[in-house]
């Protein structure tokens, strides 16, 4: 059965995007087939954080609105087996969270994982990924404001229905929080009131990939690109052994 996840946080500049690239990437190469759908609507980048971004023809509005059809929208990454992406449009289309949620339904028939790349914030378009979705990842950092944002959006899709909600915790710094300067691990997930799936360490390679529009998942094995393989493995109930 299909994995509708959708990847949101309470404000922008998380790293929700290279969460869904990378858990994507991650999990296709363990075989399965994973759709990655952007939604984040005028501000795309999931695109350059997979290196697709000259591969995009049609978009996800083009799908919903039947413009074109599926497998023209379906991507098929070149150097990934099983990772397929469709892109979000350029411009701030509206998108009926109906008609978006029933393409979803269609697309689970063929897919063992969807990760929705939500909007940032808390509006319309996350409320539109979130009617889609049967899961959903919260990605926040260990930043005072950022877990406050991240709280509401847990509370969102709660209110959506959606039970299954975990924490990812991302760009954690050991040195800050060992200081003071940052919420530990614990306090992150108390504030939030999510269960933790895994941590992600604070990782320049991750800059450097997104600056040079190369899949994290496919030129590093260690650092942050280590520990989303681990939340991939969380995903699929395989053990890992905790790093800290």
């Amino acid at each position: 059965m299909c994995k509708v996840f959708a990847v949101a946080s309470g404000k922008g500049g998380t790293g929700k995007t290279t969460v869904t690239a990378g858990l994507s990437s991650a999990l296709a190469l363990m075989g399965k087939r994973v759709c990655a759908i952007d939604a984040d609507i005028g501000l795309s980048n999931l695109d350059l954080a997979l290196g697709l971004q000259d591969k995009v023809v049609f978009d996800l509005f083009d799908l919903v609105c039947g413009r074109a059809e599926r497998e023209d929208v379906l991507i098929r990454h070149p150097d990934t087996d099983g990772l397929y992406f469709i892109a979000a449009p350029s411009e701030r289309e509206q998108i009926d969270p109906e008609a978006l949620r029933a393409e979803i339904e269609k697309l689970s028939e063929d897919f063992d994982y969807i990760f929705i790349d939500c909007c940032a914030g808390l509006g319309s378009g996350f409320e539109m990924s979130a009617h889609a979705a049967s899961c959903a990842l919260v990605v926040s950092t260990p930043d005072t404001p950022c877990l406050k944002d991240s709280a509401r959006a847990a509370d969102c899709f709660f209110r959506e229905g959606i039970t299954d909600v975990r924490l990812v915790l991302n760009r954690v710094r050991p040195k800050m929080i060992k200081k003071g300067n940052a919420a530990n691990v614990d306090e992150s997930m108390d504030r939030i009131g999510l269960p933790l799936v895994g941590l992600i360490f604070d990782d320049e390679r991750v800059i450097t990939a997104f600056n040079r529009c190369e899949p994290l998942m496919l030129k590093q094995k260690k650092g942050a690109a280590a520990d989303i393989r681990d939340i991939a493995r969380r995903l699929e109930h395989i053990p890992v052994r905790p790093r800290i």
